[in-house]
């Protein structure tokens, strides 16, 4: 019984030739490769078929792997408390418009 290289599905009604070989690819994942091929050329599509694996969702649709990790990616970001930094507040000792002396008399730079 054959299997999908990529989405690993055994039930496909034509199976296609993929970066391995004839018969690797169900025909979803082999019409895609075969676009690839003549998009991007022969070597970005093999990379790109047989690196970005796909699984069945929850609805039964195909989901790449790749995106999906993305996605739990961002969820777990949206979780992350932000801290945030409060301002600091303006130095004293002097007024706004001037700048403060140090000891030796030149003038002291901040940054901000």
């Amino acid at each position: 019984m054959n299997k999908c290289h990529r989405c690993g599905t055994t039930e496909t009604p034509e199976w296609r030739r993929g970066p391995n070989g004839l018969r690797t690819l169900c025909n979803a994942c082999g019409l895609f490769h075969a676009k690839l091929v003549r998009r991007k050329g022969a070597a970005w599509a093999a990379e790109e078929v047989l690196n970005n694996k796909v699984c069945k969702g929850k609805n039964g649709r195909r989901i790449s792997v790749k995106k999906q990790a993305m996605d739990e990616l961002k969820k777990r970001m949206k979780q992350a408390q932000v801290v945030e930094i409060p301002p600091l507040p303006p130095a004293r000792g002097y007024s706004s418009g001037s700048t403060p002396a140090s000891s030796s008399g030149s003038p002291v730079y901040q940054f901000r």
